[in-house]
């Protein structure tokens, strides 16, 4: 697309891997602060015990990319694979076995997270101010894979790293097999969230309850810091270490290579490949400035407050749009022009194109709403159950399908129900959603 395309791409990487990297800066910050605490200094406070861990850990990563290039990064990366494979493991058998001892069972404990919720994870809602559903996994898992395999330079710099294309695409391939290791996360978060909040544990006080009063991002540390023996306690934390460090070794690495090709290409930076070491060195304490200086000042704003995975993913998604933008447009051969295309690149013929696409989901997401609309006579035709009126028959997180009173026939009352034997989810009658009064500021009532 031309030289105004790259260099517009290259400023939304470095603007992108700034913001998302401050995010996982900070997430280490608040692990050390938490396993550490009692190292601080009462006058610090925890803003100021949460800076000290930011810029411990970025001057802890600038010195581990001097120390390497690309092949410390693999390895640091096989290393704190299997550390956090093992660390998830180990977490989520402590849990099991202390709730042992306490006499509960892992089925009790799934079915207390089912009847929560905690195991539903199929939302079929339209609402756009729900974060998790069905319509935005799809586009998650879609355009944002497109996005992190074709234009994330970490992963790219990876793909690299083998020793061809073929290698490459089965890297990538395989990468999916990781997507069980998430499913082992997401139980250790069950199990986590059963212990300090269902368990009754006898012999938990309020310094391990207090942080994660705090912040429900500090379970897991809390988990470590007070239920694991200390010699694996200190294993989990070297690969959350390893972990925070290999990722921010290749962002730094890339902004750093990222800033000097910039350079080099607008004429600005010459030099031999002993003075491009020694720029790389340079850009690697410059950028490692900015991150511990973004992770500090998300801390200013964030305070805290909510998941930090949520804070993660909006902020990157702030460049994320526009670098898979002009990787798409790229694609198209046609498209391809001179060192001063971009004012022209996004022509009527990709417009076109963008416009069938975004016309074909239309038609998809809404022909599957006007059959349900046409099925049941309602919308939306089908709800989440978020309350436990009705457990055992209908637990929360259930999915309902809700249609016209009188789609399939009159409604039968209890009372009708009592004398003719008619009964649904256990009980005499039909089952109902209403609003008290007919008032449409009132939740739904079912």
């Amino acid at each position: 697309l031309g030289e105004r395309a790259r260099k517009m791409t290259s400023y939304l990487f470095m603007i992108g891997g700034a913001l998302g990297q401050g995010t996982r800066v900070l997430l280490t910050a608040m692990v050390f602060r938490v396993l550490l605490g009692d190292i601080f200094p009462a006058w610090m406070g925890e803003s100021g015990a949460i800076h000290a861990s930011i810029w411990f850990v970025g001057v802890f990563a600038v010195l581990w990319t001097f120390m390497g290039g690309i092949v410390t990064v693999i390895w640091t990366d096989v290393v704190q694979f299997l550390i956090f494979v093992f660390s998830a493991l180990v977490t989520l058998a402590v849990v099991i076995i202390t709730l042992g001892q306490q006499g509960i069972s892992i089925g009790t404990m799934v079915n207390t997270a089912y009847e929560a919720g905690k195991l539903h994870w199929l939302n079929w809602d339209f609402d756009l101010s729900m974060n998790y559903t069905f319509w935005a996994a799809i586009i998650a898992s879609s355009l944002g894979s497109l996005g992190s395999y074709g234009t994330d330079q970490l992963m790219v710099q990876r793909a690299f790293c083998c020793k061809n294309e073929k290698d490459a695409r089965k890297a990538l391939i395989w990468s999916s097999v990781s997507q069980v290791i998430m499913i082992i996360c997401l139980f250790v978060g069950v199990g986590l969230w059963y212990f300090y909040q269902k368990a009754n544990i006898p012999n938990v006080g309020p310094a391990e309850l207090h942080p994660i009063e705090v912040s429900n991002n500090n379970v897991l540390p809390v988990f470590i810091k007070y239920r694991v023996h200390p010699l694996i306690g200190g294993f989990i934390v070297a690969g959350i270490f390893a972990a925070a460090i290999s990722s921010l070794e290749g962002i730094l690495s890339a902004l750093a290579e990222q800033s000097i090709s910039s350079l080099r290409a607008a004429g600005k930076l010459k030099g031999t490949d002993a003075n491009h070491i020694r720029q790389s060195r340079f850009f690697v304490c410059i950028w490692g400035v900015v991150l511990c200086a973004m992770a500090s000042g998300f801390w200013e704003v964030w305070q805290g407050k909510g998941l930090i995975i949520e804070l993660s993913l909006s902020v990157v998604g702030l460049t994320a749009g526009g670098i898979l933008g002009t990787f798409i447009l790229a694609l198209n051969p046609k498209l391809r022009r001179g060192s001063r295309a971009l004012p022209w690149a996004a022509t009527v013929r990709a417009l076109v194109s963008l416009a069938r696409d975004l016309l074909w989901v239309v038609v998809v997401v809404g022909g599957i709403a006007l059959a349900l609309y046409l099925f049941a006579g309602t919308w939306p035709a089908v709800v989440t159950i978020e309350s436990e009126s009705m457990v055992p028959h209908m637990n929360v997180g259930d999915l309902v399908l809700v249609v016209d009173e009188d789609r399939f026939g009159g409604l039968t009352t209890w009372v009708e129900g009592q004398q003719t034997g008619h009964s649904s989810f256990g009980d005499y009658g039909d089952v109902i959603v209403y609003r008290p009064n007919g008032a449409d500021s009132v939740h739904p009532i079912i």
